[in-house]
C-alpha cells in the first residue's frame, strides 16, 4: 500500500516540478496523462472532447500564475483563444 501512495506522490511532484519549470514540457506530460498525442493537442481540432483538455490544462497553467501569452504559446492558441477558453470553463 505504501508503495502505492509513494508513486502516486512521485507523480504529483514530477508535475508539479515540471509546472514550475517550462509549461510546453507540462502541456507534453499531461497530454501523456489523457492519452492524446501532442500534436492532436495543439492541432487545430476543435473537438469537444480536445477542448475540454485543452481547457482543464490552460486552468492548471493559469493556477500556476503562468500568463495568457504563455499559456497559449504553450498550446498553439493566441492568447486571445485562452482568455475563451478559460471563460468556456464558467459558461459549461
Amino acid at each position: 500500500m505504501n508503495d502505492v501512495l509513494c508513486s502516486c506522490h512521485a507523480g504529483e511532484d514530477k508535475r508539479s516540478r515540471l509546472l514550475s519549470s517550462d509549461p510546453r514540457l507540462y502541456v507534453s506530460m499531461r497530454a501523456e496523462d489523457f492519452n492524446v498525442h501532442r500534436s492532436v493537442l495543439l492541432s487545430r481540432d476543435r473537438s469537444t472532447w480536445l477542448v475540454t483538455i485543452r481547457r482543464k490544462i490552460a486552468a492548471e497553467l493559469r493556477a500556476a500564475n503562468y500568463s495568457l501569452p504563455e499559456i497559449g504559446k504553450a498550446l498553439n492558441r493566441d492568447h486571445s483563444s485562452i482568455i475563451n477558453l478559460l471563460r468556456g470553463k464558467e459558461r459549461a
